[in-house]
């Protein structure tokens, strides 16, 4: 979903590490063991850690930054239910089946990384949050859809795609290579032996590249080639290149079947809402009148000093 927040496995893989007991071996250095107590204590005050603000890095321990984002999930949450958008259990049940059904590895992929599937749900429900506060509102037909799919092809043209591989010389050399290539000799065998471009380690496979991608001279050169075939030499900063064509997938449009309409759907509500939704407006007035406790002494003075920040809007 554009402009919508990314669903991140590494993210969720730090986070699932909470649920480790402190008194529970973490890891054994040298027959050394480092409990989960000396874990959470250099996770919270690891030096050398923080995050941009603009072009600024601005260090922060890690548990003032874990406590900091909690509270922005807290307050989007409440957000969230006074605009009446919340998610149901149900929509949050939908997300998680299409990321399924998308990626077949998506369960394995996060249980192999200790995340669970309660955390999965409480990120698709973060996801769902911010989508529909910005999208509050906001309705798409199906004849918007359409019509958006039908002026925009451009949008969902899959362009024409051409698989190469190169043999990069000095022009010194050109003739050494056309006389191996007419021998017979395989253009991979000639670009491993003789090419100085770092794809003769893998036989000279550059490997698809669409065609916005190439200049009009490369363009030129590979139209009307064979797969299979050899291009004429192209003179480049300081070698020469020649190239074979290993494959072309002709240009395409997307057809606009049931997860492109519905992809395309949540796109241009978000687009809509953008303008009528200041989302940004409503959790700046939420951090302004929020009441926070902060019950960890360590962190209370930077906590405290970011709860003025947010009262005066910062």
């Amino acid at each position: 979903m554009k402009r919508v927040a990314v669903f991140a496995l590494a993210v969720m893989a730090a986070a699932s590490f909470a649920q480790v007991d402190p008194n529970r071996t973490v890891m054994v250095v040298n027959g050394e063991e480092i409990k989960g107590a000396e874990y959470y204590q250099r996770m919270e005050f690891l030096p050398g850690i923080g995050t941009r603000s603009g072009d600024r890095f601005l260090e922060a321990a890690p548990g003032f930054l874990v406590l900091n984002r909690l509270i922005e999930e807290k307050l989007l949450f409440q957000v969230a239910k006074k605009q009446g958008v919340y998610p149901t259990p149900a929509e949050v049940a939908e997300i998680y089946a299409e990321k399924a059904a998308e990626n077949k590895d998506f369960e394995k992929s996060y249980q192999e990384q200790g995340v669970t599937k309660p955390y999965v749900e409480y990120q698709i429900t973060l996801e769902l949050c911010q989508f529909k506060l910005q999208t509050k509102g906001i309705n798409i037909t199906d004849q918007q859809v359409e019509k958006h799919y039908k002026e925009n092809p451009s949008r969902f043209t899959i362009y024409k795609k051409t698989k190469l591989s190169v043999i990069a010389v000095p022009e010194f050399r050109k003739a050494d290579v056309d006389k191996s290539l007419a021998a017979g000799k395989d253009f991979g065998a000639v670009a491993k032996e003789m090419s100085t471009d770092p794809s003769s380690q893998n036989n000279g496979v550059v490997g698809f590249v669409s065609e916005p991608e190439m200049s009009e001279t490369m363009r030129g050169l590979v139209k009307d080639v064979k797969v299979g075939g050899l291009t004429a030499w192209l003179q480049g900063e300081a070698v020469w290149l020649r190239f074979r064509v290993d494959d072309v997938v002709p240009q395409q449009i997307k057809p606009l079947d049931a997860k492109l309409k519905r992809d395309l759907r949540r796109s241009l509500m978000v687009d809509q809402g953008m303008a009528k939704n200041d989302v940004e407006k409503w959790l700046r007035d939420a951090r302004k009148t929020a009441v926070i406790e902060v019950k960890q002494a360590q962190f209370k003075s930077e906590v405290t000093k970011m709860l003025e920040r947010y009262k005066i809007g910062g």
